[in-house]
C-alpha cells in the first residue's frame, strides 16, 4: 500500500513565514506590494538615492495634475506604508495638506497668524485666521485622473 497523503478531515500544517523574518525581506515584501498598489491605481514609485547618498524609495501621490513624492528611507517606514490606503489620497496643491474626497478628511498642518484667543485682525478664539478674501475652490476631477 502507499502513502496518498493525509487523511481527509486531518489538519496539516502549512509552511509559514518566520516571525522573525528580516526587516530587510519585510521591507521588500512591502516595497513588491507598493509597487503592485501603484500600477493598479496609476501613481508611480521608484528606487531613488537620497541626497546623503543612501538607496530610498519614493511614491508619487497626486496633487493637482502633478505628483508630491513621499520619500521612504527607513524599511520600518516601507514596512509601515501598505497599512494605508494611499491610493485614496491627494495632496492639495497650495497648502500643507492631504485629502480624503473618499473619506471626507483633510489633514493639514495649522500655523498660528496670533496668539490663541485674540481677536484682533479677523482672529477667532482658535488663533485661526478667518480668510474673507478668497472663498474655497470647487473640488474638481482633476484630483481624480491619473498624472504625468
Amino acid at each position: 500500500m502507499t502513502d496518498s497523503g493525509p487523511i481527509p478531515g486531518q489538519d496539516v500544517a502549512q509552511p509559514q513565514a518566520s516571525p522573525k523574518m528580516s526587516a530587510k525581506r519585510r521591507a521588500a515584501k512591502a516595497k513588491k506590494e507598493i509597487q503592485t498598489r501603484c500600477a493598479v491605481a496609476g501613481l508611480k514609485c521608484e528606487d531613488v538615492v537620497g541626497l546623503d547618498s543612501r538607496p530610498s524609495f519614493r511614491v508619487g501621490l497626486r496633487c493637482g495634475r502633478d505628483l508630491r513624492w513621499v520619500y521612504l528611507e527607513k524599511n520600518e517606514r516601507i514596512i509601515e506604508f501598505p497599512s494605508i490606503d494611499f491610493e485614496k489620497w491627494v495632496f492639495l496643491s497650495e497648502y500643507n495638506a492631504i485629502c480624503s474626497y473618499e473619506g471626507g478628511v483633510i489633514e493639514a498642518q495649522l500655523r498660528f497668524l496670533s496668539p490663541p484667543g485674540d481677536d484682533r485682525d479677523g482672529t477667532v478664539s482658535t488663533g485661526v485666521r478667518a480668510s474673507r478674501e478668497r472663498s474655497p475652490r470647487p473640488l474638481g476631477p482633476q484630483f481624480g485622473q491619473a498624472c504625468a
